[in-house]
């Protein structure tokens, strides 16, 4: 299998910070879309591409993000600012280049990439209908 730059396929680990309520609902959306996303990280993937497809419409070209990108806050957060939890995945590289390019294009309004990714994962999962898990795939 080959990804869509025509090389060998693989996939990367990669991190992000989320909160466990954006972790928690993506992760219930996920396991009521098992017959179309049989992998967390295929669900996970498709919620950055259709985020990325959604900045691509928004702004047209995507910028290209640095090579060594800002690596969050680094200031305290606020008192009242929700717990945010590393989290890592692995993706592929292609659509991981595309997410860092797409929150770069956006970093005015979206100042950090974890939130970005957040974002899309709350969109994403929103976007999901409940279904009956009993009519669900077991996933191997």
């Amino acid at each position: 299998m080959t990804d869509d730059q025509n090389t060998p396929w693989t996939r990367e680990r990669h991190s992000f910070s989320c909160t466990q309520e954006t972790w928690d609902a993506a992760k219930k959306a996920w396991m009521s879309d098992l017959n179309t996303y049989p992998a967390w990280t295929e669900w996970l993937e498709a919620a950055l591409a259709e985020a990325i497809a959604a900045t691509r419409k928004q702004y047209g070209e995507l910028a290209t993000a640095p090579a060594r990108i800002p690596p969050g806050r680094r200031e305290s957060a606020p008192a009242d600012a929700p717990s945010r939890t590393r989290r890592a995945f692995t993706c592929q590289p292609h659509i991981w280049a595309d997410t860092r390019n797409a929150w770069w294009t956006e970093r005015d309004s979206i100042v950090h990439l974890s939130d970005w990714i957040s974002t899309a994962m709350s969109t994403k999962a929103a976007a999901t209908p409940d279904r009956d898990p009993t009519t669900q795939r077991t996933p191997r």
